[in-house]
């Protein structure tokens, strides 16, 4: 019978899950980077982070989570980040 692990262990998980799919160079400095570029305001329907009370998602334009140039990266709200990740996946089952 396996413990169960604790929070902190958890968390690391969690980091080593998202270095593996995002690459070392996904981080919340460079995420910050992008929301300040776009003005801390969801590119799509223009709300801000101010409005939301949270910090906007981080969008892969191509859908490659690897691609972490700043031409590939947008700030979006989590409505239009879900809206995005919907047309980009029925964009490849479409192939």
């Amino acid at each position: 019978c396996h413990a169960q692990k604790s929070a902190r262990e958890q968390k690391v998980d969690e980091e080593r899950l998202q270095i593996l799919q995002y690459g070392l160079d996904f981080t919340e400095k460079l995420k910050e980077e992008v929301r300040k570029r776009d003005h801390r305001q969801c590119v799509d329907c223009g709300v801000s982070e101010r409005s939301l009370r949270k910090k906007l998602s981080i969008h892969h334009l191509d859908g490659n989570k690897k691609n972490n140039d700043m031409d590939n990266l947008v700030s979006l709200c989590l409505r239009c980040h879900n809206k995005r990740e919907l047309l980009l996946k029925q964009k490849i089952n479409s192939f």
